[in-house]
């Protein structure tokens, strides 16, 4: 039984995105990982029911937040963002989000602080009189 061009276009999908999983391997062994998470990105638009894409790429976008999360955590907090919509049962995603709250937190904490220490109250200076003299 021949396939039909469904069917063909499935299974060359199915081919590449494998293919694309394989050479993301590649580059995380290269530590490029934001190389290789562009790789697996393609490789789950291409085959949005292999779980081992969806599965892959969730974990490559956790690491690299996590990795990233002291020094980025706006960026870090899309990765674990993006790694959710993936699967949302993801517990170190989960976790990196918390990380995240903290540091947001605390940066607000900062700031607020900041702007109480450099606040100084206007200078109260005498109103000129407007009226004249002999009103």
């Amino acid at each position: 039984m021949e396939k039909t061009p469904d069917q063909q276009d499935g299974v060359e999908r199915k081919a590449e995105a494998e293919r694309l999983i394989n050479e993301s391997r590649e580059l995380f062994a290269q530590r490029k990982s934001a190389e290789a998470i562009q790789l697996l990105r393609k490789a789950y638009e291409l085959d949005k029911h292999n779980s081992l894409a969806r599965s892959i790429l969730a974990n490559a976008l956790v690491e690299h937040a996590y990795s990233i999360v002291e020094t980025d955590w706006w960026e870090a907090e899309t990765l674990a963002n993006e790694a959710l919509a993936l699967n949302p049962a993801h517990p170190t995603a989960k976790a990196i989000n918390s990380v995240i709250l903290d540091g947001k937190q605390q940066a607000r904490s900062r700031n607020g602080l900041r702007k109480r220490a450099s606040y100084s109250p206007p200078a109260i200076y005498p109103q000129p009189c407007l009226r004249s003299p002999r009103d």
